[in-house]
């Protein structure tokens, strides 16, 4: 099927699938997004590197605004796919370490999710995932199942971290999986923006990492698990998809997933850690 697509796209003058954008490409987006992250997480099989004229393809689309807007992060598609088609299965039946990487970061590593050179990561992008997180942080707080004080306490630090780089040990003993279970739960772009997420999730993750390690089979999905739609091993818990949530996301409460920030309405924020 790659194949295909790529010699269909080797027809065209430009990156697009005929000479300018147009329809084909607004049909083929969702489709081709989702291989391109399957394809990395359940295989290991980076797209965009392998097929060239594919790579230019997203590299077009991602400077276009409409696209970047409703764009989706490889995180996202994993925890999806199985219920939408069911079932996905890894290579070899083996959890990888692309799996791996997308599960647990570095986020900022996985450089075929989208390349920096055509959409940039936007000046404000952790002011836009903090300012996500503050507008409902009760809510995320009540549905956290680690408890309010292990949220709240984890949260307040990974949020002071990401924004300023202070580090903050006043942490539950809980907070590393009240964090993390964010850290799984963000979904793109339904709750904030592809930049803002890969920073919000790494936060979380380094904040974690004050309290425990990662454990080696934290992130690791059965593949029957992941075939049936199940939630994820030693968390079960926590639903496989659905936004911060479980269900929704924050964009449902009326504000656009990107929020003002991105938009040049410059805010700041307090965030104590205390």
């Amino acid at each position: 099927m790659a194949n295909s697509v790529e010699r269909a796209l080797g027809f065209s003058e430009g990156p697009y699938f005929l000479r300018d954008f147009g329809t084909a490409d607004v049909i083929m987006a969702p489709y081709l997004e989702r291989i391109l992250a399957s394809l990395f997480y359940y295989k290991g099989y980076d797209l965009r590197r392998e097929h060239p004229k594919i790579g230019n393809w997203f590299d077009a689309m991602e400077t276009r605004e409409c696209y970047r807007g409703t764009m989706s992060d490889f995180n996202t598609h994993a925890k999806n796919l199985p219920r939408l088609m069911g079932g996905c299965f890894f290579k070899f039946g083996k959890y990888l370490e692309s799996s791996r990487l997308v599960d647990q970061g570095p986020f900022t590593q996985i450089t075929s999710e989208v390349n920096s050179a055509s959409y940039p990561e936007p000046r404000l992008s952790r002011e836009a995932a903090a300012f996500e997180v503050i507008m409902d942080h009760e809510k995320l707080g009540a549905l956290n199942p680690y408890g309010v004080g292990a949220f709240d306490l984890g949260m307040r630090a990974a949020l002071t971290y990401m924004l300023t780089g202070e580090v903050c040990s006043n942490l539950d003993s809980n907070s590393h999986l009240a964090l993390r279970y964010v850290r799984d739960m963000v979904s793109i772009p339904g709750d904030m923006d592809i930049w803002s997420a890969k920073r919000l999730r790494q936060a979380c993750e380094d904040t974690a990492l004050l309290i425990a390690p990662q454990d080696p089979e934290d992130g690791e999905i059965i593949v029957e698990q992941r075939s049936r739609g199940e939630p994820i091993r030693k968390r079960e818990i926590v639903p496989l998809a659905g936004g911060l949530y479980g269900g929704s996301n924050l964009g449902e409460r009326g504000l656009s997933p990107r929020s003002n920030i991105i938009g040049g309405d410059e805010r700041t924020f307090e965030i104590v850690a205390n």
